[in-house]
């Protein structure tokens, strides 16, 4: 009875893990992208690859000034 209760736990909490990550995946996405410039955004989302969900360069310009502005 015990590891009928334990399989069923483990179960629900690898669904639970699985929603969570499909939850959490875009908003990775988009804190990776904000790191590319525009061109390179869209232009490694078609075909889609691993690429799209990681900068190819370091902050682009726009990211350093925003980095280094001071806070009102």
């Amino acid at each position: 009875m015990k590891t009928m209760d334990l399989r069923r736990s483990i179960t629900v909490l690898a669904i639970i893990l699985a929603i969570i990550c499909c939850f959490l995946a875009p908003y990775a996405w988009i804190v990776s992208s904000s790191f590319k410039n525009q061109l390179t955004l869209f232009g490694d989302v078609t075909p889609l690859s691993w690429r799209a969900s990681s900068p190819s360069t370091g902050p682009s310009r726009t990211t350093g000034r925003c980095l280094s502005a001071p806070m009102c």
